[in-house]
């Protein structure tokens, strides 16, 4: 069989997946000599051909050099190609693909092996390209027929009748092959076991006929095996068909049918019709997976070039090549990749030809330009191979636009967070699970005297500024945060730098997690709120003093009326709790306003802070002096 494609695809990849395949395999090339002729090349047989037949590729180039050693007698050599011309102009006539042609093959160690051979001549996969497949098979449809006749003859002739029965019911099982045998005179049919087998029916409850047969089949192969029959029986020609059928259970079932019409030797009259039934449901899936596979072929994206390693000319482009660049593939082949690669200079591919010297593959980045001047970036695989029996390289490229758009998107999200991160007032860093430096903003670089991130990556707290007074103890925390996953937040500590100065920082650390939750590193900040904690204690002492004022007299620092409420509601509370009683004492000074008068008020204004001064040394620690007002 063919991989039937429109498509052309890498040869040496389509080689790579033959080589896999469980049968023996061949490619042929039609080609045209100097003199116009047409003949065939082979150009590739797979291991299985070699390990089944013995040829390699050496031993048969041409397809004249494969029937020669494949058919060494001549009168065998001459029917079977006889019988594949014949194969040709009715896969050509009916337009459908050759199925079921079966020969002997002449192997090189000398022995003969039987095979369904399968091709579909008129599809390529490659240009004038198209494959072979060899289904070895146990026994061919002759020689069941012909054990079938002579079955018949054992028959007639009642002669070791039960052995040889169970004989050809052995064959035929190993071969999954069912003989049958329709009797044209009395209008009936018989199975061997096999074929009860094969349709999964019980011979001891299932009567055979052609009408059931029939049913089994879709109208339009019931029809075709009837045109079979008949002209067998008008011919006397062996005849043979490929339908699909149903076994006894509903599944379908490929079969390939083979019959010939057996004749009365005075009439002349043909009187029943023998044949042969084979299960082919195995190679008609293998068939379906070869398509699938062809399929997966044709529908490749990749550009493919294969160009000549001495003058770096195309000697072959794809279509999806042609496709992208605009350029027709006729236009491609008078190009070399100097002209669709401003990037591969020739100086650039002499380099990169020696650097590849050791290499099967190597991988490049560049960019195309299109017929029509734009150009796009793509990503090429080289690989070197033999084309035409010249040393190549072929170039595998992927357009990669998409994917560089994608970069450029992500180049610019990673550029506006170096930004954000930058202008953050905090210093910003983060680090693996071995306490190394991943990356840090600008704020964390100035304090660590580091100008970018390429001289702080990999480091560790050991091998920064603070690494003999903190070193250690940051890379500790970093640990417990890691593998407690806890984090810590606004953690204040108190440093001294170099010149003395104390600083109060503000750290922060959390674990970081991948996608999977897994914690992968550290991310940390810490912030100088050293003036922040400044104005907050000036707040303080603010807040404290406007406190006093309020509740103090401004000219003797004592009490004023507002707390010594206070304090007598509360000596009032503790005295009705514990039975005790408290005293108040008022004092008021006579003749103050004289002092006032005769001596000023600043001169009051001492005497009463003098007397405030005496009473408060008196009172007892728990006592409370205060001032109302005037004196």
């Amino acid at each position: 069989m063919v991989f039937n494609s429109s498509h052309t695809f890498n040869l040496e990849q389509l080689k790579a997946m033959l080589a896999l395949m469980p049968n023996p395999v061949i490619i042929n090339k039609r080609c045209v000599n100097e003199s116009g002729e047409a003949y065939e090349e082979i150009v590739y047989v797979n291991p299985v051909f070699e390990s089944t037949l013995g040829y390699t590729i050496e031993d048969i180039p041409t397809h004249e050099a494969w029937f020669d050693k494949a058919y060494p007698d001549r009168n065998y050599q001459a029917y079977i190609i006889k019988e594949w011309r014949k194969s040709l102009e009715t896969a050509a006539k009916n337009d459908t693909p050759l199925l079921g042609f079966t020969c002997k093959v002449f192997t090189k160690k000398g022995a003969y092996k039987w095979f369904e051979v399968t091709s579909q001549i008129n599809s390529n996969i490659l240009n004038d390209y198209y494959l072979i497949v060899f289904l070895e098979v146990d026994a061919p449809e002759d020689a069941i027929l012909n054990l079938q006749s002579l079955t018949n003859e054992l028959i007639e002739k009642n002669h070791e009748l039960e052995r040889s029965k169970s004989v050809l019911d052995e064959v035929q099982e190993i071969a999954q092959i069912g003989s049958w045998e329709i009797d044209l005179v009395e209008n009936t049919i018989s199975w061997s076991p096999e074929l009860f087998n094969i349709f999964m029916e019980d011979p001891a409850t299932h009567v055979p006929t052609l009408e059931d047969f029939y049913r089994r089949l879709e109208p339009e192969e019931a029809t075709l095996v009837q045109q079979q029959i008949e002209q067998a029986i008008q011919t006397g020609e062996k005849r043979s068909v490929v339908v699909t059928s149903k076994r006894g259970d509903g599944s379908p079932l490929s079969i390939e049918i083979y019959g010939r019409a057996v004749y009365d030797e005075l009439s002349g009259q043909p009187i029943k019709l023998v044949g042969a039934t084979m299960d082919i449901s195995d190679r008609v899936e293998l068939l379906t997976e070869n398509g699938e596979l062809a399929k997966l072929i044709r529908v490749a994206q990749q550009e493919l070039y294969i160009v000549d390693y001495e003058t770096d000319k195309f000697v072959y482009v794809n279509e999806s090549a042609s496709r992208n660049t605009g350029y027709s593939i006729q236009e491609l082949l008078d190009f070399t990749v100097h002209d669709i690669n401003p990037q591969l200079t020739p100086e650039r591919v002499k380099q990169m030809k020696l650097a590849g010297q050791a290499l099967d593959k190597m991988h490049n980045t560049s960019i195309h330009q299109r017929k029509d001047g734009s150009t796009y970036p793509v990503h090429a695989t080289l690989q070197r191979v033999t084309y035409k029996n010249r040393p190549c390289y072929a170039i595998f490229d992927i357009d990669i636009t998409e994917l560089k758009a994608i970069e450029q998107i992500l180049d610019d999200q990673l550029k506006l967070f170096e930004n954000i991160i930058d202008s953050v007032p905090v210093r910003i860093y983060w680090k693996d699970l071995h306490g190394a430096y991943l990356g840090a903003n600008k704020h964390f670089l100035k304090d660590a005297e580091l100008q970018s991130n390429s001289e702080l990556i990999g480091k560790t707290d050991l091998d920064l500024i603070w690494a003999e007074s903190s070193g250690e103890a940051y890379l500790l925390e970093d640990f417990q945060v890691m593998e407690s996953g806890v984090e810590k937040l606004q953690v204040e500590e108190i440093v001294t730098k170099a010149n003395g100065e104390r600083m109060v920082l503000s750290n922060s650390k959390v674990p970081l997690t991948n996608t999977k939750g897994e914690i992968v590193g550290l991310l940390g900040t810490y912030e100088d709120i050293t003036q922040r904690r400044k104005m907050q204690d000036e707040l303080m002492k603010h807040q404290e003093a406007l406190h006093h004022q309020a509740h103090h007299d401004l000219l003797t620092n004592l009490p004023n009326r507002l707390l010594l409420q206070d304090r007598l509601v509360s000596a009032a509370r503790h005295a009705k709790r514990s039975g005790q009683s408290f005293a108040v004492m008022f004092i008021d000074l006579d003749q103050f306003k004289q002092i006032n008068d005769a001596m000023g008020h600043d001169v009051g204004d001492r005497v009463l802070q003098e007397i405030a001064r005496r009473l408060y040394a008196e009172i007892g620690p728990i006592d409370t002096l205060a001032r109302i007002g005037g004196d």
